[in-house]
């Protein structure tokens, strides 16, 4: 039994210090965007107020259990200029330094018809870099989880782990019409969903990519600003989990409910319901 506990400490730090490549979505994934709202979108996209409560800690987290070994990357399928102008650019530095999240590249589209920008950059990182084990951040309301599990086809050799924030339905409401209706993706089954940052670092912890001080840190620091979270029309200024627009149904949780998670596992239960 002490030889098992000492193999799987041995794996759990071989992994921790194994070359690790994050790549990170911005919109929806850590900042309130409301992507899938035409209005909603342009007013909120230069907002540098707003990021998902627990996602820039989480990530610094990750990389403080390997900083020598880990780099971060923030894809994004905005455009880098309007009219010439890096208006987005501008936006998206200011909202990374301004919330806390950790230093990192920034690739924007450059070409604003090309519809390939993401496929591109993550075949170039994943060529170039050849991290051992490749961590994918996204969410449901674009393409995501569809361009994460065709990387993930063609980098079997590589070890990959994708998490989609599900922040949309993927089926329409019946009532709701067409134009209206803000339908998201479907995850593919070797992705994990989640709705808070406590369900990614339950799984990251489990498959050796977080230590446990990260994970208590988690537990002890975000679990309650979500759990004691309320809702409010007003969403400004401030980190959030649940945004207003939120239809988390298609979560499902995948872990045991232990103690310290439960206060979380009835906050989802209660908000996605």
């Amino acid at each position: 039994m002490r030889f098992l506990v000492l193999s799987l400490s041995l794996i759990m730090s071989l992994q921790l210090n194994a070359k690790t490549l994050i790549v990170s979505d911005i919109d929806d994934t850590i900042k309130v965007s409301h992507i899938l709202s035409l209005t909603a979108k342009f007013q909120k996209a230069l907002d540098v107020t707003v990021p998902f409560t627990g996602m820039a800690q989480l990530y610094t987290l990750i990389i403080n259990d390997n900083q020598m070994d880990t780099k971060i990357v923030y894809l994004s399928n905005a455009p880098r200029t309007i009219a010439g102008i890096p208006v987005l650019q501008a936006s998206h530095s200011a909202f990374l330094d301004l919330n806390n999240f950790p230093d990192g590249e920034l690739d924007l589209r450059t070409d604003i018809m090309d519809p390939n920008h993401k496929i591109t950059e993550l075949r170039k990182l994943l060529t170039t870099e050849t991290p051992d084990q490749v961590i994918l951040f996204g969410d449901n309301g674009e393409r995501d989880a569809e361009i994460y599990h065709q990387i993930q086809s063609e980098f079997k050799t590589t070890k990959i782990k994708t998490y989609i924030h599900q922040l949309y339905a993927s089926e329409k409401p019946v009532l709701v019409p067409k134009v209206f209706a803000e339908v998201g993706k479907k995850i593919f089954p070797e992705q994990v969903g989640y709705v808070t940052p406590i369900e990614i670092a339950v799984d990251l912890r489990a498959n050796g990519l977080l230590s446990s001080q990260a994970y208590n840190w988690m537990i002890q620091n975000i679990s309650p600003l979500i759990v004691n979270e309320e809702k409010s029309h007003i969403q400004e200024f401030k980190s959030v989990t649940f945004p207003n627009f939120i239809n988390c149904k298609d979560f499902v949780w995948r872990w045991k409910v232990t103690a310290e998670l439960k206060p979380v596992f009835n906050k989802i239960s209660n908000r996605c319901q």
